[in-house]
């Protein structure tokens, strides 16, 4: 006969403070502007960005082992694509983007996806996109399917930026 044995125990937790207030990520990760790849020119027109899922991964360098959190909103906002995330993640990506971004580091942004459409601007043809004048030749990219938005130290289009701020 096995006889049971009864353990009083008492214990105490402390949540750790920085679960609670993880950093918030503010992206602009996309500004339209025209991107050079080799010879080739493109842009994006944001308002054709759609997202694969509700939640994207926020990771660094198009590198899918190095991620720093999740998105909580993606949107299309006066022709810029914006992202809004928390740094979900425990990684040395998501220390080193905290820790650089406290320090005022300037992080851009890239993104990551695949094209379902675009326009090809001609050389000596004009595209109005959002306002600004691209001369072709020039992609413009008019559906764009999102499936992760990068930190970088620089990104194919110069005007985005990412930093990520203590909660609200």
């Amino acid at each position: 006969m096995t006889k049971k044995r009864q353990f009083d125990v008492e214990a105490s937790f402390e949540l750790d403070a920085a679960l609670d207030a993880a950093p918030k990520i503010r992206m602009q990760a996309n500004a339209g502007s025209v991107m050079t790849f080799g010879d080739r020119r493109m842009a994006i027109d944001v308002d054709g960005v759609r997202t694969v899922k509700e939640s994207i991964p926020l990771i660094y360098g198009h590198d899918l082992t190095a991620g720093i959190g999740h998105s909580t909103k993606v949107e299309a906002r006066d022709g810029a694509l914006v992202v809004e995330g928390v740094v979900s993640r425990s990684t040395d990506a998501a220390r080193e983007f905290v820790a650089s971004s406290k320090n005022g580091f300037p992080w851009q942004a890239s993104v990551g996806g695949y094209v379902r459409d675009k326009i090809n601007v001609k050389k000596g043809e004009a595209y109005n996109l959002h306002g600004t004048e691209i001369a072709g030749p020039c992609d413009i990219i008019t559906a764009f399917d999102l499936f992760e938005v990068s930190v970088v130290e620089y990104g194919a289009d110069s005007n985005t930026s990412a930093v990520a701020a203590k909660g609200e």
